[in-house]
């Protein structure tokens, strides 16, 4: 499903249009969508063109740049219009300008969330009107002027309110979460040389931040995030236990609980040593544990996935040595975010069917 077929709900059309000879019309090729699926018939591109233009005009007949854009009501069509009115210069024309505007159409329900935007909106749109101004009198020598500002427009106000509205969903399923009862605790470690990325892996899956800035763990940082699993409420408990060899006594005190939770590889893609060093990781880990470290839920990652072009480890070694210790593999970027939810939730669902089973 693309970018425009989820957010259509909320953005109907854009349409630009201006006073020409015969009164308020659509601009030739400036509305989208423009196929025979939408809603955006003839009618009701002139009506909008009207009533925009018509509605909003001041006692003087002329259009002074607007603080904010105005919001119009299409009850019968359960849609509203957001407007920005601009004049553009035209010696030929009356008055030396013509009357023109660009209309959002929009989902009548989804007017608090334009409402909060409109601001940012109303500094977009003028930016839309003077690309519109200067291909204006370019219209009677391309076929389609104006299409490619319009679409690109369409599509850019789409993905920020798919963004947003999915930002907020997100907020609210947090907030939910945070106030149910726990039934579950897992510990999850994770391990790996200094400088593969753990601590802003974690951060990212806890915090959806990455931070350039790297401070190396001092001795073991723990961060916590609630998840849902069904209907049962999961504490996540994550250990980042740093890679310094002079922690190296200290973090075996850590690695209690590894059994009953899991454990999570780290190394750099781009830093050959740090894969090879995996192997001494998974026998320290082994000599602290009482059962086969095949036995326990764990997974490898190569982290930096971003820094493709400086790649020192390949896929295929990633899986072979996932595959030697019964690991599951993923290749994450702490910087882009790819794979980090996906690794932790692979990794609490796991662990959280193990400890469902062994409670029944």
């Amino acid at each position: 499903m693309t970018s425009r077929e989820k957010i259509d709900k909320i953005i109907r059309g854009v349409i630009f249009s201006y006073f020409g000879e015969e009164g308020p019309a659509p601009a030739r090729s400036g509305w989208f969508p423009d196929d025979n699926e939408t809603e955006l018939d003839l009618r009701i591109l002139h009506l909008v063109a009207l009533k925009s233009l018509s509605l909003l005009a001041g006692e003087t007949g002329s259009y002074p740049e607007p603080n904010l854009a105005s919001i119009i009501p299409f009850p019968h069509l359960n849609m509203s219009c957001l407007v920005y009115l601009f004049e553009i210069p035209e010696e030929k024309a009356r008055g030396k300008r013509v009357d023109s505007c660009i209309s959002v159409l929009f989902t009548e329900k989804f007017s608090p969330l334009i409402y909060k935007h409109i601001v940012f909106l109303t500094d977009y749109l003028k930016k839309i009107s003077l690309q519109l101004t200067e291909l204006f009198h370019k219209k009677d020598e391309e076929n389609e002027p104006f299409r490619n500002v319009i679409v690109k427009f369409y599509d850019n106000l789409t993905n920020f309110l798919e963004d947003y509205r999915a930002t907020e969903l997100k907020k609210w399923q947090l907030q939910e979460i945070s106030k149910a009862t726990i039934d579950y605790k897992i510990k999850i470690i994770v391990l790996g040389d200094p400088g593969v990325g753990k601590t802003t892996l974690l951060l990212r899956y806890v915090d959806q931040a990455f931070r350039e800035l790297y401070i190396p763990t001092t001795g073991v940082q723990i961060s916590t995030k609630r998840v849902k699993i069904g209907d049962d409420i999961i504490q996540l408990n994550l250990w980042d236990l740093a890679g310094e060899k002079k922690f190296k006594e200290l973090q075996r005190i850590y690695y209690e609980g590894a059994v009953e939770g899991g454990v999570i590889f780290a190394y750099d893609i781009t830093r050959k040593k740090s894969f090879e060093s995996l192997s001494n990781w998974i026998e320290d880990l082994q000599a602290a544990l009482t059962v086969n470290v095949k036995d326990i839920d764990g997974t490898l990652i190569g982290n930096k996935v971003d820094l493709k072009a400086t790649r020192q480890v390949s896929i295929e070694e990633g899986k072979k040595l996932a595959e030697k210790y019964d690991l599951r593999f993923f290749e994450t970027s702490a910087l882009t975010g790819e794979n980090v939810d996906e690794v932790f939730h692979d990794m609490a669902e796991k662990v959280y069917n193990r400890l469902k089973q062994n409670h029944q």
